[in-house]
């Protein structure tokens, strides 16, 4: 990865720099993979109204490791069933929280985490920003004769609530291009979930094809290759 591919671009941008691989590539240059981010169309500070119950928020505090400000958003929330407003970037620390603390956490504690984790991923799915912009680009492809089409796909964390089988086809986002089929199982840097091969067994008899990108990252995998 380059030094600048981290960096968000405009429609307009990236549709350059794809002209540009795609330049290199019938030219008979090596271009590798060709990487880029979207800005976002809203704010950072733009916030999305999550409903959360008390059992849930008690559960969120217990169990996971939440920022600071997010964590007093959720004290500050008041009794019984409260709407609490979340960043784009919060609702991706939840979705990761959640997923992680899901693994260990025990009933009704596991329940909870579980339904909100679906939640949070319905609020990522409907937000729509990822779709959008995927047809921004597609259409400035074509506008531009470029014969490539550019597919949504995301990476998941590996939890037990892979296993719902409706969670995975419900989602356009959770595989590859919505095909149902394959799935981008990330770990997390730190740690393997010991119960990763039970996880990656179940999927594979449920017909979901497990990919696991990215790997060196992880530290057990780095201190132990044959790992």
């Amino acid at each position: 990865m380059k030094p600048d591919d981290d960096k968000p671009l405009t429609p307009a941008q990236a549709r350059q720099k794809l002209q540009k691989g795609l330049e290199d590539y019938l030219a008979g240059n090596d271009t590798g993979p060709i990487v880029f981010r979207l800005k976002r169309t809203k704010k950072a500070s733009h916030t999305y109204p999550l409903k959360l119950t008390q059992q849930q928020r008690e559960t969120l505090l217990e169990h996971t490791h939440l920022s600071g400000k997010l964590k007093k958003k959720i004290e500050q929330a008041g009794e019984g069933t409260q709407i609490v407003p979340v960043t784009w970037n919060e609702l991706h620390k939840l979705n990761d929280e959640t997923g992680q603390a899901a693994v260990y956490a025990r009933s009704p504690h596991k329940k909870r985490l579980l339904a909100l984790m679906s939640r949070v991923q319905s609020k990522v799915d409907n937000e729509g920003t990822i779709f959008e912009k995927i047809d921004i680009l597609n259409k400035a492809l074509k506008q531009e004769g470029l014969d490539l089409v550019i597919f949504p796909g995301a990476e998941l964390h590996l939890n037990d609530q892979l296993l719902h089988a409706d969670v995975l086809k419900e989602s356009r986002m959770l595989t590859l291009n919505g095909n149902k089929k394959y799935i981008l199982l990330e770990f997390s840097f730190q740690w393997v979930p010991p119960e990763a091969e039970q996880i990656i067994f179940a999927l594979k008899t449920m017909g979901f094809t497990p990919i696991l990108p990215h790997l060196e990252r992880n530290f057990r995998v780095q201190n132990n290759l044959v790992f």
